[in-house]
């Protein structure tokens, strides 16, 4: 009889990489991720601990609430329900069992519901904006020049430019580390779902609908699925927390 093992069935909600999940890029190194990192390590530590002792209850099959690291069988979730997957599946028999196909997965992309970020499309028409600046300041005759507030004005726009991002983004990512699922103020550059944003904050898509199976997907005509990442045994790049 074929072994139901959890790690190949739509309900497994893998370890997450807070990492993975809740960064954003920046031009230079940033003090968030390495706090992402620590909260990581610490977090799965203290999970460690919880399920060693929640696997010595008798009939213990839930975490008392979602798992900010470790795994999880998502199976009741939309019920508030965490089950120890350990447990649910400890015979590897399991009746709930249901194959993972990467071409059910339902991406944020395609959904009608998915509500852009605004910060990368303003962080563009910005530098759009230097960059018409400066071939003005190029094409311009050398006698019409200041040098004292040309290029020099263009460097420390550009300078002031990288810095805000580097802090907005920053702040961000140490918001929605201690938010979870969602945001107390909408964010710039991290994408939130319309659907379960209602009453809740901002819900962030990529926390989610990490797994690609959420159930409130509706998908849109005028989008076309995306997919960043394709789920494997090994699919763990991210996670409700």
């Amino acid at each position: 009889m074929q072994r139901n093992e959890c790690d190949y069935c739509v309900h497994y909600r893998g370890k997450r990489r807070l990492e993975d999940l809740i960064k954003l890029s920046t031009d230079r190194p940033n003090h968030a991720v390495r706090e992402i990192r620590e909260r990581e390590a610490q977090w799965e530590d203290e999970e460690s601990q919880w399920i060693i002792e929640l696997l010595r209850v008798p009939d213990q099959t839930r975490w008392p609430g979602r798992p900010n690291v470790l795994p999880y069988c998502g199976l009741d979730e939309e019920k508030g329900s965490y089950l120890i997957y350990e447990l649910k599946n400890v015979d590897r028999q399991c009746g709930d069992f249901m194959p993972l196909i990467p071409s059910s997965l339902k991406f944020c992309s395609s959904c009608s519901y998915r509500v852009e970020a605004s910060g990368p499309k303003e962080d563009y028409a910005e530098m759009e904006d230097i960059r018409r600046k400066s071939g003005d300041i190029a094409s311009s005759p050398f006698q019409d020049r200041d040098p004292d507030s040309g290029w020099s004005v263009i460097k420390e726009r550009l300078q002031a430019r990288s810095e805000r991002i580097d802090n907005d983004k920053s702040t961000e990512m140490l918001l929605a580390l201690d938010s979870g699922i969602s945001m107390p103020h909408k964010p710039r550059y991290y994408e939130t779902c319309n659907k379960y944003s209602k009453g809740r904050g901002y819900v962030l898509c990529r926390v989610m609908n990490y797994h690609g199976h959420c159930p409130g997907h509706s998908a849109s005509a005028s989008r076309q699925p995306v997919a960043t990442t394709v789920p494997t045994r090994d699919w763990n790049d991210g996670g409700t927390f």
